[in-house]
């Protein structure tokens, strides 16, 4: 469901030529689907464009399963720095800065292995695996069946910039498929 009317692109606006849809404070897109309850694990990619003067200040939701904080996952970033990070409500976050660079399209993954720490997260950009540090963790693995995907922010954490390319896995990919998507422009 498209919520706040966010844009569809022409083919020239996203990465590789795709296209793309462009999101705005108060947009998104919205998927119910219960196959995406509880993963066990999950790997979760975009294309993102964040602009060098976003008018969405503060965090940022790129795609996620939560809604009231601590109640599933979330990939976000901050709208006016390079900060991405990963929040998995059991395992913790890990925000490493210098991921987002404005202007550019950017190929971000996040995966989850189940576990609950956070050295089961990653992060990649472009393909390659960050150095995430020790991240923190928090809490205990919450029920998520109640929240659709949210693509584009939430109510709270508006995104401001476009994304393709948005793919959902209930498995962590390896190393080589994230470069390959990355590589095929996926």
């Amino acid at each position: 469901t498209f919520n706040g009317a966010p844009a569809v692109t022409p083919a020239a606006s996203g990465p590789g030529g795709a296209g793309a849809i462009e999101f705005t404070t108060a947009t998104n897109v919205t998927i119910s689907d219960n196959a995406f309850d509880n993963l066990a694990a999950l790997t979760v990619c975009a294309w993102v464009y964040r602009p060098s003067t976003p008018t969405a200040v503060g965090f940022t939701g790129l795609v996620g399963k939560n809604v009231a904080g601590n109640d599933g996952w979330d990939m976000y970033g901050q709208s006016n720095n390079e900060v991405f990070g990963f929040s998995q409500p059991g395992a913790g976050y890990k925000q490493p800065g210098g991921i987002l660079t404005a202007d550019t399209w950017v190929h971000v993954c996040a995966s989850w292995d189940g576990n609950y720490n956070t050295s089961s997260m990653k992060v990649y950009r472009n393909g390659v695996e960050v150095s995430l540090g020790a991240g923190t963790s928090y809490g205990s693995i919450q029920d998520d069946a109640a929240n659709d995907i949210t693509i584009g922010g939430t109510a709270a954490y508006d995104f401001d910039g476009r994304m393709a390319g948005v793919r959902i896995y209930n498995r962590v990919l390896t190393d080589p498929e994230i470069a390959q998507l990355h590589a095929l422009g996926y």
